[in-house]
């Protein structure tokens, strides 16, 4: 595989799993995963589905022959925790623990930055967290892909730690 600062992304929805790997602004693999009513309804919460989620991530990587330890970095679609801010965040326990528990509100896409947190510890590599329609600052692109170059002041507040100077992540509309 193409060498070069190399991005998992993970994008959790409601009855799917999306999942990325860009090697600087080059996508080498993408799949869309579809999660079926039966299937989902066997969990309690959002939350409980993550080991199911995090199966089906790490049958992505084994599919594409993706070794963890040659990312750079892992980007989840954000969640719904309050006080965040638009931008990117770097996902650290707290942050983990607010997107899992009561503080957030109960959406799929909390899962992006739990699974996210889950790959960066096991790999000892950056997990982040990126979710805003407006703040594009690059041409449009398919949806749900994290634009690879936009790294440009990552946001974090006071009560989830300081930023890792990484930059600001794009997500394309």
């Amino acid at each position: 595989m193409k060498k070069g600062y190399r991005q998992l992304i993970i994008n959790p929805g409601s009855t799917s799993t999306k999942l990325a790997v860009f090697s600087e602004e080059e996508k080498l693999m993408q799949e869309n995963i579809e999660h079926s009513p039966e299937e989902l309804a066997g969990y309690e919460t959002i939350a409980s589905q993550l080991p199911m989620r995090m199966q089906v991530l790490e049958d992505f990587l084994e599919q594409y022959h993706v070794d963890g330890r040659s990312l750079s970095a892992i980007v989840g679609r954000g969640g719904l925790v309050p006080g965040l801010q638009n931008g990117g965040y770097e996902v650290n326990l707290a942050l983990y623990h607010a997107l899992e528990g009561d503080i957030s509100s109960p959406h799929a896409s909390n899962l992006g930055g739990m699974m996210a947190f889950c790959m960066g510890e096991r790999y000892g590599i950056p997990a982040y967290i990126y979710d805003e329609l407006l703040s594009c600052i690059k041409q449009p692109c398919n949806g749900y892909e994290v634009c690879s170059t936009a790294w440009r002041g990552l946001q974090k507040p006071p009560a989830f730690g300081s930023t890792s100077g990484r930059g600001n992540l794009c997500k394309c509309s």
